[in-house]
Parts: C-alpha cells; sequence; structure tokens
C-alpha cells in the first residue's frame, strides 16, 4: 500500500519542537549561574561588612604620613577645604579650633570655621600659599606684595612667627623702594622693628629739613623724639670734625676749608665742594646706635628684633 507522504511529514515534529527544550534547559543553566555567582557575591559583601563591624575603627592603626584629615573653613564668602596640616604648625590659634578628634566646627561642609570678618578669602588664600607646600622647597613662593601683606596680617594676628619671618624675608626687594615714612607706617602697623629702625635712621641722617608732613604722619611725639636724634647726631659730626681739622695736617686735603687751628672758633668750619656733611668725616655717625638709644622701647615690642640693623 502506497504511502501518503504528506501525513507522514506532517506527523513529524519540527525543529523548533525539538530544539525547545535543549534551549529552555540552557537558559535555566545560566539562570542558575547567574544567580549563584550573585549570591557568591553578596555573600562575600556581607562577610566583609561583619568583619568591619567586629573589628572596632579605634581599634585600627592610622597611617602616620597618609591618613589625612581635612578641614572646612570660611573666609568672607568663599569656603576652603584643606588638609590640617596645611594650615600653620605651631598655632595656638589652629591648635585650639580642632580637636584631635573628628567632629564639631570645621568637619564637614555644612558646618565650617568662620574666621574674622576683616579677613578675606584672599587674605586667606595668601596665607595657604606659604603654608601649605604639598612639595616642600626652603625657598620661598612667589607672591605680590599684596599677598605677602596679606600674610603679614595674618601672622600677626595668629602670633606666626615662621610666616612673618618668611613675609619680612620676601618684602625685602620691594622694601627697598619704600620711603622712611612708608616703612615707618607698615612697620607699626605689621609689628615689624627692621623696617621700624630702618625708616627712622633715614630720616634721622638726611641733611636736609624734613617735610611739614612728616611730623602729622609720624605724630608730635615721635617726630620730637626723632629731631632729638638728628640733633644729637649732628652735634657729634662737629665735633667729630672739629676733632679731624684739629689734629690732621691732611684736613685741608679733605674738603675742609678755613679752619683757623689757632682760634677757639673751629666750629665755624665752612664745608665745600661736598652735599652732605658725612663726606667730611673719617667715620659715619652712630646714627644707629641713637635711634636704639631713643626708641629702644618700641624696637623691643615688636617682634623680630635683634638689637642691631
Amino acid at each position: 500500500m502506497p504511502v501518503d507522504e504528506s501525513k507522514s511529514y506532517a506527523s513529524r515534529p519540527s525543529l523548533a519542537s525539538m530544539s525547545s527544550p535543549t534551549r529552555a534547559s540552557s537558559s535555566a543553566s545560566a539562570a542558575v549561574s547567574r544567580a549563584s555567582s550573585s549570591a557568591s557575591v553578596n555573600a562575600a559583601r556581607q562577610q566583609r561588612n561583619e568583619e568591619s563591624v567586629r573589628t572596632p575603627t579605634a581599634a585600627l592603626k592610622r597611617d602616620d604620613e597618609f591618613f589625612l584629615r581635612t578641614v572646612f573653613l570660611q573666609a568672607g564668602d568663599t569656603l576652603f577645604n584643606v588638609p590640617r596640616s596645611g594650615l600653620p604648625a605651631n598655632s595656638n590659634y589652629f591648635d585650639s579650633l580642632f580637636s584631635l578628634d573628628f567632629g564639631g566646627a570645621g568637619s564637614n561642609l555644612e558646618s565650617p570655621v568662620r574666621l574674622d570678618a576683616d579677613i578675606t578669602a584672599d587674605d586667606f588664600r595668601s596665607l595657604l600659599k606659604i603654608t601649605y607646600r604639598p612639595f616642600a622647597s626652603d625657598q620661598l613662593p612667589a607672591l605680590t606684595v599684596d599677598q605677602w601683606m596679606s600674610a603679614l596680617k595674618l601672622a600677626k594676628r595668629w602670633s606666626l612667627s615662621d610666616v612673618r619671618d618668611k613675609a619680612v624675608s620676601g618684602l625685602s626687594l620691594q622694601m627697598q623702594h619704600k620711603t622712611p615714612i612708608e616703612k615707618i607706617v607698615l612697620a607699626k602697623k605689621y609689628d615689624v622693628a627692621r623696617w621700624f629702625e630702618e625708616g627712622l635712621v633715614a630720616l634721622a641722617s638726611v641733611d636736609k629739613p624734613l617735610d611739614p608732613t612728616v611730623r602729622k604722619q609720624l605724630g608730635w611725639e615721635v617726630y620730637a623724639r626723632l629731631m632729638d636724634v638728628r640733633e644729637r647726631g649732628r652735634a657729634g659730626a662737629w665735633k667729630q670734625l672739629v676733632a679731624f681739622v684739629d689734629t690732621s695736617p691732611s684736613g685741608k686735603g679733605k674738603g675742609v676749608a678755613g679752619a683757623c687751628h689757632q682760634c677757639d672758633f673751629t666750629h665755624s668750619i665752612i664745608l665745600s665742594g661736598s652735599k652732605s656733611l658725612e663726606d667730611h668725616l673719617p667715620h659715619p655717625t652712630p646714627y644707629g646706635d641713637l635711634v636704639r638709644e631713643e626708641f629702644g622701647k618700641e624696637l623691643h615690642n615688636m617682634k623680630g628684633y635683634t638689637g642691631s640693623s
């Protein structure tokens, strides 16, 4: 009997129906594998968390070099976030602000330490450029005059002797171009003995009469004491000059003319060919000694006073 091929073919299972169970089995295996892997990861995480809970933080040792605590500070309308080690060292001010424990003012963005109202962001930034040196160097940072002055302002405010010394050194070149009055004014403002002495010595030793504005800028008391230093310096200079003329045959050759060695009026010596009395003296007038003698108390009360120029 002939076979009906159409019926025979139709009765055969399709390829799709034959492979479907295999595919389902493979997908199920993959899902089980992924679930197993995820479970393993979660178990490992849970184990680490349990271990961290069992190990108190206080029992962990903090690295001496690379466990950095950052603090938040506010100057004006600007926030700063720096390592505690980047702030001035050996500072009673900052040591009192930040205890050894975390927490409190300065520990987060919401509660920064608010600096005094007259301290600007530029002031504090200038200070940090000196104290926060990730790659420390013996060389002074390249700051502008205003930045050095800002650092000097905060150094005086918070008694930061190291910062003060660096600022004075950093300003040494610029201060050479300041007038004596400017040196004195800045010295009194920032408490720098060197500038105060240099300014007073310059005013005491100048030959020309002082400008009337000097009296107003110095104040009557300082001005009167400075005039006393000037007079004592000139009196000593004349005595030195007269003694030199009376005892040295070469006196006239030194630019001194009109000296009468037989008379009692050698103080009337006429100087010629020179702009300054000091040019005729064998030894310069010690105006520095006279200034330190007259203004010793003020100099001692200023920072960096050593007793000599």
